[in-house]
Order: C-alpha cells, then structure tokens, then sequence
C-alpha cells in the first residue's frame, strides 16, 4: 500500500504539471477510485505540507473541498457536484513557484462561488476554455519623466545610479528599490515616476516616504517635496509609507480630491473616478473632497462616490486591497468585473464580459507572478467559460445570479 501511496503522490504531482499521459491517467483514477477516504485525505495532505508547510499556513482541507478535488480529479465519479462550504483563504507568497501555486489550484480548490442564497445551490461544473495563448505577467517597469520631456526607463536591474540631473539622482539600492536623491543647489522642479499596463514598482521619494505604484499608475512630486509641505499628484493606485515629519504634512491629491498626513501607511485607487477609496492601514489620514471631510483611522475603508460624498466603515482585513504590493492577487467576496479589470491591467490584455457581472463572489489567493493561462484556468473552474485570442480575454457568464 505504500508503493501505492507513493505512486500516486508522483502521479497527481504529474497531473499538476500537464505530463500525466493517458495510461498514468488511468492509472490515477484507478488508484483514488481504490482507497478510502481517509488514505485519500492522507495523499493529498502530504503533498500539501510537502509544498508549503514553510509558509504557515492554515490546514487547507475541510471535508467538503476534499471530495471536490475527488471529483475533479476523478471526471467519472458520481460525487460531481458539492455545495461549498465557508470560503477558505491561504496566504501564498510571491517567491512560490509556478508548481506550488499550481499545487494549491488543483488540490485545495481554493477558488470558488459563494452563492447568494440561503439554501446553497452545487458548484458549477468546470468551464470551458477556448484558444489558451500565453501571456507573461506583469513586472517590474516604470518610467521617470522630468519636467523639460526628458524620460527614462527604470527597468535596469544593476545596483547603481540609473540616472541623474542637475538637481536630483536615480539609483537603485542593494535591495532592489529605486531612490531619488536631490542635489541641494538648484531650483526645484517637477518629477513624475509612471507605470504602464502591465508594469510596477517600488520608488522611494526625496523625504523617505516609499510608494508603491500599481500597474497604469503616476506619481508627481517636487524635486525637493518643498520645506513647507510635501505634496504630490497622483492617478491609478498607490500605496504610501509615508515617512514621519511632524513640521512638514504630506498631502496626495488626485481626481477624488485629498488626502492630509504626518505619517502613516494607506492605499488609495483611483482607477474609477465613480468608485474610487482609500485605505488606512497604520497611522491616520484626513480625506478631504470637495462635498465632504472625514478623519480616518486603522482598518478602515473611505469609498468616494462620483460626486465627492464620502462613505467610511471598518474592514479588519485588507488584504483584498494591499495584496497587490506584496505580489499577490487577493480576491474577497470580489465579483467577476473587479477579478477582470485588475487582469486587464497586470497583464496588459483587453477583458469582455459576457453575462452577469457583479453577482458573483470570487474568494481566493494566487501569486500575481503566475502566467495569464493559470489564471484562464481558475476561471474555467468556476464554471465560466473563457475565450482567448488577439490580446483579448472573453469570459462568458450565462448565469443570472451566481
């Protein structure tokens, strides 16, 4: 029976990574078909604390998911459909590999619906997937812009200065972040770091404040972020660690109006201008439009309607809307719209929505370093069927409320 545990653990190991043949195939329903549930739930607990015990994460099984997994792996097996249980997040950090998150996809089922009924309907069956083209994710690409149209790239990986003025440096540390430096003795002008679709990165200001600009994002600031207040421009989505000067303030302004601050942590999303917030991680803000002012504390979320009101609530976790910075997709309760825009973005890919867009609820968590086809997988899982040519992505939706 070991010899057969161990088989199989090689042979789910081979299905993960697409090199399982027919006859292994077989062989691997044969052998799921042959155990208990118990030496089921063994395997596959196995293969997760062999691939992600160091990370500290949760145990992933519950009894519900296990037997889904069965029935995906399975693909003959009455037990088709299961209805979910509670939604299950695990933290997946950005330095796994493409195997590992792979691992996580297809043992644990960690993406799924959560209907909006009380009496929980089954789990789709796996959608379709029509033209599967690859495309690479999102990395590290900006460009500096001075105020007179001179532009550079900040891609280069070596340590060093990337670039430099009369009144100011670009260099990239020994830990991989990009630093500006100003050069006393000149006047100051304006700077703007941006990032197309597709690209981000980690830019440290004059002051020390570090920023986090997210894919189709742009940051303006002055050469010196002036001695009576630092102030700086922005568009896209942005999260500040902002450093502590109790004389100076450090105010964001941007199409939702602004935002007032000594020194804390906070993410603000402007990429809709009907639904744009910002969101207190550590200190306290004071946002301001032109309809309203509100004073915001840790853990909570400010939402900016199109006309400027303001509405504020406590969201103890945030993860959904700070993972990004961390190299994560972090999906909570989002519906298929948010999930599509954001792919849009990190992969520079034009999305179409077919169906209903806002009903359905998508939990889970996956590496962003992942290629555009793993994504298109876990869509499929859900039940949606997706299409894939010329750079556009169609993710068709036939349900009416999910």
């Amino acid at each position: 029976m070991q010899d057969e545990k161990e088989q199989l653990i090689l042979l789910l190991k081979k299905q993960i990574d697409g090199q399982l043949s027919a006859e292994e195939g077989r062989r691997l329903h044969d052998l799921l078909s042959r155990m208990s549930t118990e030496e089921q739930e063994d395997i596959f607990n196995n293969i997760w604390l062999e691939t992600v015990e160091d990370e500290g994460l949760q145990h992933p099984f519950s009894e519900e998911e296990r037997e889904a997994v069965l029935s995906r792996v399975l693909e003959g097996s009455t037990a088709d459909h299961i209805p979910p249980s509670r939604p299950r997040r695990f933290g997946i950090q950005a330095s796994l590999s493409a195997a590992v998150v792979l691992v996580i996809i297809s043992v644990t089922a960690i993406f799924f619906l959560r209907r909006e009924t009380k009496v929980q309907p089954d789990l789709p069956s796996p959608g379709k997937i029509a033209q599967v083209a690859d495309v690479d994710p999102g990395k590290e690409r900006a460009v500096f812009a001075t105020e007179d149209g001179k532009e550079v790239t900040l891609d280069r990986e070596f340590v060093g200065t990337i670039d430099s003025g009369n009144n100011f440096r670009i260099v990239r540390l020994h830990t991989g972040e990009i630093k500006y430096q100003h050069i006393e003795g000149h006047p100051a002008t304006r700077h703007t770091v941006r990032t197309p679709r597709g690209g981000q990165i980690n830019f440290i200001l004059p002051d020390g404040t570090k920023v986090w600009l997210n894919a189709a994002s742009s940051l303006t600031f002055s050469s010196n972020l002036a001695d009576d207040e630092r102030l700086v421009d922005m568009t896209g989505e942005i999260y500040f660690e902002v450093a502590r000067d109790r004389g100076r303030a450090f105010i964001v302004k941007g199409n939702f109006g602004e935002i007032d601050v000594l020194g804390t942590k906070f993410n603000v999303n402007t990429y809709d201008r009907r639904r744009s917030y910002a969101a207190l991680v550590e200190g306290s803000i004071r946002l301001r439009t032109g309809a309203a002012t509100v004073k915001m504390r840790p853990n909570q979320l400010t939402t900016i309607a199109g006309d400027g009101s303001l509405k504020t609530s406590v969201k103890t976790n945030l993860k959904d809307l700070i993972g990004w910075k961390d190299g994560l997709f972090f999906f909570e309760d989002a519906d298929i719209q948010t999930v599509a825009d954001q792919l849009s973005r990190w992969y520079n890919i034009d999305v179409e929505i077919i169906g209903n867009k806002r009903r359905n609820e998508i939990n889970g968590t996956i590496s962003r370093d992942v290629k555009l086809s793993k994504m298109i997988d876990m869509l499929a899982y859900l039940g949606l069927t997706c299409e894939f040519s010329n750079n556009k992505l169609i993710i068709k939706n036939g349900r009416k409320s999910l």
